[in-house]
C-alpha cells in the first residue's frame, strides 16, 4: 500500500495550492493523480478543522468507481469516510444523512440535490471533477451550480480537458470559482469582450487577436497546470490510420446521403441545421457499415437497421489477429455494437452493459479480456485500465467529441502502462469519417496549444515571483 511519502512532488504542489488558495483550478493531465492530490488536501483540511465535509460532483462512473477506491489504495487516506448520493430519492436522502467526510454525486443530480437542500448546505467545499461537464452555460446543471457556489467558501475544479472544443468553454468553469471576477459576470460580456462573430446570425465566434493570451493571463494566478510530458516518462503513443474502401453499392448510397448533407449545410437553402446533423450521422453510420432506416410513422420507437457492408469489420479482424494482446474497440451506435458482437462476442462498457464496470476493469487489467467493446462516453473518465497487457485501442467508429477521444486514449496511456500504446483509426476513404477525424484532432491540438501557453505563462510568473 502506498503512503503519503509516495506522493510525487507535483502532487504535493497541488495539495499546497488547494490548502493555501480557497478557490483554484487544477488543470492536470490524465494519469497524473489529481484524485489523490485532492483527497490528501481534504484529509488535511479535515484534520485542521478547516472544513467539515466536501461535496464532489463528477461523471457518474467517476464518482462511483474512482474516489473511494483511490483512497483505499493510500494508507494516509484510509480513514476518510465516503457517502455516495445516488439511487432513488429515499436512498439519496439516506446518503445525505450519513456522516461522511466526502459526499459524492453526479452532475445529473445537482438540480435535485440543491432543490432538496434549499440553501441549508452541509458542505464547506465544492469539488467539480471533470469540470468540462459544465462547459455549456445554457445547461440546467450550470445554472443550478451558478447560484449554489455562493454557499461554498472553498471551491476547486479539476480537469485535463478544460476546453475540448473552444475557448468559450472556459467561462462557465471559472465562473464556478470566482463568480465572474476574472472572465466577466455574464457569458454575453465574456463573448463580446474576447470574441467576434463570424456570421450574420452570430452562431460562430472566433477569438479576437490576442484574446487567448489575455484569458490565460487572467486565469493563471488561480490555476495549476500540470503537463504529463513534464512528469511522466511514457513512450509516445503510436497513431495508425487504417483506410478502407466502401463497396460500389455502399459508396453510391453514401454519396446520396452526402449530397443531402451538403444541401442542408448550404447557407442559401432554408433547411435547418438539425437536418445537417442528422444527415452527417447517417453518413457516419453508412461509413461504419449499417444505418438506421427511416422509422415507421406508426411505430417511431422501432429502430430498423439496414446492414450495408463489412469493410470496417474486415479491417478490425486483421488488426485483432495481428495484435496478439487485448484490444479495446471504440464504437458509437447501437448497431455498431450489435454487428461487433455478431462478429466476435465480447463484453462491453456502455449503455445496456450486463456486467459491473469495476469487474470488467479488473478483468481487463488482469489480461482476461482479449476483446472489450467500449463506448467513449462510458469509459472516458476516471477508469484505470493501464495495468494489464492491453495497450491497443481501435476506433471502429469516429466521434465528434475531442474530449471523449482524448480521455479514452488516456485510460491506457497513463502512469503504470508498461507498453507503448497503439491507436488504430479505421477510416472509410472519401467519407465524412476523414473530416470527423481531422476536426477532432484539430480540436485536441487547439486545446493543447492553450494549455501549453498557460503552462509557460505560469512558469514565467513563478520565475518572476521567485
Amino acid at each position: 500500500m502506498r503512503t503519503e511519502a509516495d506522493l510525487r512532488p507535483y502532487q504535493r504542489r497541488g495539495v499546497d495550492m488547494l490548502l493555501g488558495m480557497p478557490r483554484c483550478a487544477l488543470l492536470v493531465d490524465m494519469g497524473l493523480g489529481k484524485t489523490v492530490t485532492v483527497l490528501t488536501a481534504i484529509r488535511d483540511m479535515r484534520l485542521s478543522a478547516a472544513i467539515r465535509s466536501a461535496l464532489v460532483i463528477g461523471p457518474i462512473r467517476v464518482v462511483e468507481t474512482v474516489w473511494a477506491q483511490e483512497a483505499a489504495e493510500w494508507e494516509h487516506l484510509r480513514g476518510l469516510r465516503f457517502s455516495l448520493v445516488r439511487g432513488t430519492p429515499a436512498q439519496r436522502l439516506k446518503a445525505l444523512a450519513t456522516p461522511a467526510d466526502i459526499y459524492l454525486t453526479s452532475y445529473s443530480l445537482v438540480q435535485w440535490l440543491f432543490a432538496t437542500l434549499r440553501g441549508a448546505i452541509p458542505f464547506d467545499m465544492l469539488v467539480a471533477d471533470e469540470s468540462s461537464a459544465v462547459k455549456a452555460p445554457g445547461t440546467t446543471r450550470f445554472r443550478v451550480l451558478k447560484y449554489a457556489v455562493r454557499h461554498f467558501e472553498r471551491r476547486a475544479i479539476l480537469t485535463g480537458t478544460p476546453r475540448p472544443n473552444s475557448l468559450l468553454e472556459l467561462w462557465p468553469q471559472f465562473y464556478l470559482l470566482d463568480e465572474g471576477a476574472r472572465l466577466g459576470a455574464s457569458f454575453g460580456r465574456f463573448k463580446s469582450r474576447f470574441f467576434m462573430p463570424m456570421d450574420f446570425n452570430q452562431y460562430n465566434w472566433e477569438p479576437r487577436p490576442g484574446a487567448e493570451e489575455r484569458i490565460q493571463a487572467l486565469i493563471a494566478p488561480i490555476t495549476l497546470r500540470l503537463d504529463r510530458r513534464d512528469h511522466l516518462s511514457l513512450p509516445p503513443v503510436t497513431y495508425n490510420i487504417v483506410r478502407v474502401q466502401l463497396p460500389p453499392d455502399a459508396l453510391a448510397l453514401y454519396r446520396e446521403f452526402e449530397r443531402k448533407m451538403f444541401l442542408a449545410v448550404d447557407p442559401d437553402t432554408k433547411l435547418e441545421a438539425v437536418n445537417a446533423a442528422v444527415l452527417t450521422g447517417k453518413c457516419l453510420q453508412i461509413a461504419n457499415g449499417a444505418v438506421y432506416a427511416v422509422p415507421d410513422p406508426l411505430k417511431p420507437e422501432d429502430k430498423t437497421v439496414v446492414a450495408i457492408h463489412d469493410a470496417k469489420l474486415e479491417a478490425l479482424a486483421e488488426i485483432v489477429e495481428e495484435t496478439g494482446s487485448p484490444v479495446m474497440v471504440a464504437y458509437q451506435y447501437e448497431h455498431d455494437l450489435a454487428r461487433l458482437k455478431a462478429w466476435k462476442d465480447a463484453p462491453h462498457l456502455g449503455g445496456g452493459q450486463d456486467r459491473n464496470t469495476l469487474e470488467l476493469v479488473a478483468e481487463w487489467n488482469e489480461g482476461r479480456l482479449p476483446l472489450l467493446y467500449v463506448h467513449p462516453a462510458s469509459a472516458s473518465h476516471g477508469l484505470n485500465m493501464q495495468l494489464g497487457p492491453g495497450h491497443t485501442i481501435v476506433f471502429f467508429s469516429q466521434t465528434w467529441s475531442a474530449e471523449q477521444r482524448a480521455q479514452l486514449i488516456a485510460r491506457l496511456d497513463r502512469s503504470g502502462q508498461a507498453s507503448p500504446v497503439v491507436v488504430h483509426d479505421i477510416l472509410a476513404e472519401r467519407t465524412v469519417d476523414e473530416l470527423c477525424y481531422a476536426m477532432v484532432n484539430r480540436k485536441i491540438a487547439g486545446q493543447t496549444d492553450t494549455l501549453d501557453a498557460l503552462n509557460l505563462y505560469r512558469i514565467e510568473r513563478e520565475l518572476l515571483w521567485d
